[in-house]
This record gives C-alpha cells, structure tokens and sequence, in this order.
C-alpha cells in the first residue's frame, strides 16, 4: 500500500467508507485474479481521500492478449 501526501484529519465516516471500499476491491481482486498483485494507493487532499486499487490482469487474459497481439490463435 501507497500514501501519498500526508494523512489529513477527516470525518470517521471516510475512513470507514475508505476501507470498506479497499476491502470489496481486494475481495474482487481475489475473486476474480486469484494470484495476482494488487496495488492500493491512498492519496489524501485537502479535504478529501482519494482510493486507486490495481491488479494485474490474470496469466490466462495476458496468455489471450498475447496471442492476439502476434495473430496466433488461442489455445486452452
């Protein structure tokens, strides 16, 4: 996990929605990328907490994006 800036004060109720927010991302991330990296990147503004989560795509998506990309056909 990434904080970037310095951690503001806020209301409870944004950190609570925060980390219900990054608890259902990584629950997708689990879900449907079972073994692959997942990023959380907190930001705090001024006023305000910004949440980016990413993972990465699974091996059998990249293995169909690659074949594509080459113009191979996709195998199982």
């Amino acid at each position: 996990m990434l904080v970037t800036k310095y951690r503001r004060p806020l209301p409870l109720a944004v950190y609570v929605a925060g980390y219900r927010i990054v608890q259902k991302a990584l629950t997708n991330v689990r879900k449907h990328a079972a073994g692959e990296h997942a990023r959380v990147r907190l930001s705090f503004g001024h006023d305000s907490l910004r949440i980016t989560v990413e993972n990465d795509l699974p091996l059998a998506v990249r293995r169909l994006t690659n074949c594509l990309d080459e113009g191979e056909p996709a195998s199982g």
